[in-house]
């Protein structure tokens, strides 16, 4: 991605990272877990990375043990799908009624599990492309 994003839009991305892989692979993009906050999911070992620069953009890279090779084609998908879609936009998306975000935060522990990710993504998400 050519221009920086804010944490709370890199925070969105990486859980439209973790859908697409689930669904394409069957395997999750990368270990870390999910959680539920306000604003939607969060990565928190990359949030707290991040947090220093609150909502301006992110300068500096993020050193991953995650094999990015294996995935670029999801990173670059989601990045073209929702380059100049805004942060806030984002956030209304993963918060609709009956995501896996909306689950984990109304009535779940406050983690988004992969199975539900999965689950959404392949029946809310192809079945909107489909149609």
């Amino acid at each position: 991605m050519d221009k920086p994003v804010s944490n709370l839009k890199l925070q969105k991305l990486l859980y439209f990272v973790q859908g697409v892989t689930l669904i394409m692979t069957g395997k999750p993009a990368f270990d870390d877990s999910l959680e539920a906050w306000k604003y939607g999911p969060v990565v928190p070992s990359v949030y707290y990375n991040f947090s220093s620069y609150g909502s301006d953009p992110i300068l500096m890279e993020y050193m991953s043990d995650v094999d990015l090779d294996s995935i670029r084609d999801h990173i670059d998908y989601v990045i073209d799908t929702f380059k100049d879609t805004s942060a806030i936009s984002l956030v209304n998306e993963t918060h609709r009624k009956g995501s896996p975000w909306y689950y984990a935060y109304n009535q779940g522990d406050g983690f988004i599990s992969n199975d539900k990710i999965k689950d959404y993504f392949s029946t809310e998400y192809l079945r909107r492309d489909d149609a």
